[in-house]
């Protein structure tokens, strides 16, 4: 156990012709539980609902979606349809398949979709590699936006609606493991007339994705299973502001997802390769107002390890975060790409359960750019716990200004190798009975 404390100033400027004003929404409602006592996020299933009552002048509505699997979710992409259950042994997985939508709705009608990034956190399988390194997202998980504005004449008419986040599976009655955590927002711009916006929702096309499950043997007690997924949104409407101004909203999604799991020797070796690519545009009088385009490969493999001085397993991970995002109006355009390839082992002594084998080694690389040409890169391989390469660039680095001077951290040196790392975290594999 340890306590850190970090010390942020920061100084803020009034705007001037040169730094103007940062484009903002005029609203902001919670999507939570609006709890006074407990946590505000939602843990789903059940869905959780919101009830909101939009000012009646309000012209663009964006959500933003926080989502995060935990307990039998937290390694969703692992888990197998549960008509496959039977072929591997008891506690190697759980079931409700690999796939998993996060979905926004408007008095029970789908407004969006999203198809989450699976991120790493800190425990993954071999805790020893995420030292000092952790998986993209661990920290800061990413977040997804969704245009409302198509519903703005529906939601400006001056009564309550609900706004309902939850996520489901491609099974039959798109059930889930418990649970996920959800929450979010709705950022409102307004129009400078007090009068309400008016118009109608013109085209609503949000089929059921397309989902296909096989699985083929591929050995004695070895299974190759398959999960593929297709989903689109298509939602257009005009809107008309109270000051005369009329708008044509276009709001369009599609995206893939494939996972393909191999077990092989009785589930004692397992494999899974899953790819998430898709975009989202909303253009609003042709003028893009939200623009994400994503490519989340993964790759997993995963085996059990035995002999006279021990038992555990050995893991490798390859990972990329692939993402142009325009999230709304008033933020700025980012282009992100990270990839990561770990590999670790965790070798227990037999009997006494402490660790005879704990280790890691990581390569990681960011690249950082936005709409205002800001940028970031960096390239850092670290072995067992010891950075052994660490190279950036961008204009956002103390290197691109050299005049300016490089701060100098103490501390840094001084709290390497103080951090404690997660207990060992699988998916819902039994760690004694290999």
């Amino acid at each position: 156990m340890f306590t850190l404390t970090v010390r942020l100033t920061a100084t803020f400027h009034q705007s001037d012709w040169l730094h103007p004003k940062a484009p903002r929404a005029d609203l902001i409602f919670p999507l939570s539980t609006l709890s006074g006592d407990q946590s505000n996020v939602f843990a789903v299933p059940p869905a959780g609902n919101t009830t909101v009552v939009l000012p009646r002048n309000a012209v663009t509505a964006i959500v933003e979606i926080q989502a995060t699997g935990n307990g039998q979710e937290e390694f969703w992409y692992f888990n197998v349809p549960d008509e496959y259950l039977p072929y591997i042994p008891p506690e190697t997985t759980y079931g409700k398949g690999s796939f998993r939508e996060v979905r926004v709705l408007v008095d029970g009608l789908v407004a969006g979709v999203a198809f989450p990034y699976p991120v790493l956190f800190t425990g993954a399988f071999v805790p020893t590699v995420w030292r000092p390194i952790v998986a993209y997202g661990a920290y800061d998980a990413p977040t997804y936006n969704v245009d409302l504005t198509p519903f703005i004449p529906l939601l400006t008419d001056g009564s309550p609606h609900t706004v309902t986040l939850d996520a489901i599976s491609d099974e039959p009655d798109h059930a889930l493991n418990p649970n996920w955590y959800l929450s979010g927002n709705i950022k409102v711009s307004l129009d400078e007339s007090n009068k309400p916006t008016t118009g109608n929702i013109t085209r609503y096309e949000v089929p059921s994705f397309r989902a296909q499950h096989t699985i083929t043997p591929i050995g004695q007690d070895s299974y190759n299973m398959t999960v593929d997924v297709s989903q689109s949104v298509f939602i257009e409407a005009t809107i008309v502001t109270g000051s005369g101004a009329r708008k044509h909203i276009t709001w369009k999604q599609n995206f893939h997802f494939s996972n393909v799991q191999s077990y092989a020797n009785n589930a004692s070796a397992s494999f899974v390769t899953q790819r998430i690519n898709g975009n989202s545009i909303s253009t609003h009088n042709l003028l893009p107002v939200l623009l994400d385009n994503v490519d989340f490969p993964l790759s997993i493999d995963f085996e059990y390890v035995a002999d006279e001085t021990g038992s555990g397993w050995v893991a490798t991970f390859d990972q990329q975060y692939n993402r142009n995002y325009l999230p709304s109006p008033w933020e700025v355009s980012t282009t992100i790409r990270s990839s990561q390839h770990a590999n670790g082992t965790y070798i227990r002594y037999p009997n006494n359960g402490f660790n005879r084998t704990a280790n890691g080694t990581t390569f990681n690389e960011f690249h950082y750019v936005d709409g205002k040409l800001n940028s970031y890169s960096r390239l850092v391989d670290v072995t067992n716990n010891t950075v052994t390469k660490d190279r950036q660039g961008g204009t956002l680095t103390w290197d691109f200004w050299p005049f300016v001077g490089r701060p100098w951290s103490p501390l840094a040196d001084l709290l390497d190798g103080l951090i404690g790392f997660e207990a060992v975290r699988l998916p819902n594999r039994n760690e004694n009975k290999h």
